[in-house]
């Protein structure tokens, strides 16, 4: 099995698949130092062509703060005070990304949800969110800079990560986003992906889902707001994997692999 066969993007577009499939089969082998973005991942290719993998996390920097109203913020774009803000992002918020469930599971869900970003479900989301009558509790909003995003994070109460398992990339992924929730010092409520979960489980920083369902998002929603020792310890956690999901520790790996391959 080729592993591009299996990314969603091109499973209906047979001629660029074809062309992507016969390039990678024919450079892949050739290559003296591969890197890759989780184990999954590594483990994969080095079964389909028997290349050293090596793995680089895309996780971000220990940044300081950033000089960001971010009250005067979520008051122009209407957060009540009182009420907690679960958060999910991504530049590719698209289909099997979990959206429309944590979209639904509101209805049960005393807070806000804050949805930022953009994809190719976006612009349906908050049609969604009409239909089921939780327009007042759900804000859909583009993308901001980095910079806010950061700070925007931070004052959220939990993130969101709800990737599918339908197809190799979404059930080997490790989002982008979970890196930034933890480095914001907010818990995670994420689907039971191996890469994700490993890092959720593995630095006890929020919730695994046991099942994937708007029933099982709005439960773990509600298990945050209402346990609050359980919830601290998330937020304690957060701190201290952050302190080594960082990309001060991770470059090392890479400038090994840049100085190897200039022997």
């Amino acid at each position: 099995m080729n592993i591009l066969q299996e990314f969603r993007e091109l499973q209906d577009n047979h001629i660029a698949r074809n062309v992507w499939t016969r390039l990678e089969a024919f450079i892949f082998p050739k290559l003296k130092n591969v890197i890759t973005v989780n184990n999954s991942i590594a483990n994969l290719y080095h079964q389909q062509y028997g290349n050293d993998v090596k793995v680089v996390r895309n996780v971000p920097d220990r940044t300081d703060s950033v000089n960001f109203d971010v009250a005067k913020w979520k008051r122009s774009v209407g957060f009540p005070d009182d009420k907690k803000i679960f958060i999910m992002k991504g530049a590719g918020i698209n289909v099997d990304r979990g959206a429309e469930e944590a979209i639904e599971a509101m209805k049960d869900v005393d807070a806000m949800l804050l949805i930022i970003g953009g994809g190719d479900v976006f612009h349906q989301l908050q049609e969604l969110a009409n239909k089921h009558n939780v327009e007042h509790k759900v804000i859909i909003h583009p993308k901001i800079s980095r910079e806010e995003l950061i700070t925007v994070t931070a004052s959220c109460f939990a993130g969101l990560t709800l990737d599918k398992d339908t197809n190799i990339n979404y059930k080997f992924s490790l989002p982008n986003k979970l890196f930034d929730y933890i480095h914001a010092g907010i818990p995670v409520i994420a689907s039971d992906l191996p890469e994700v979960k490993a890092i959720v489980n593995g630095y006890k920083t929020g919730i695994v889902l046991p099942q994937y369902s708007q029933q099982a998002i709005a439960e773990a929603m509600n298990r945050l707001i209402i346990e609050k020792e359980l919830y601290v310890s998330y937020k304690e956690n957060c701190s201290i994997a952050s302190k080594d999901l960082c990309w001060q520790k991770e470059k090392k790996i890479l400038i090994d692999v840049i100085l190897s391959s200039e022997k």
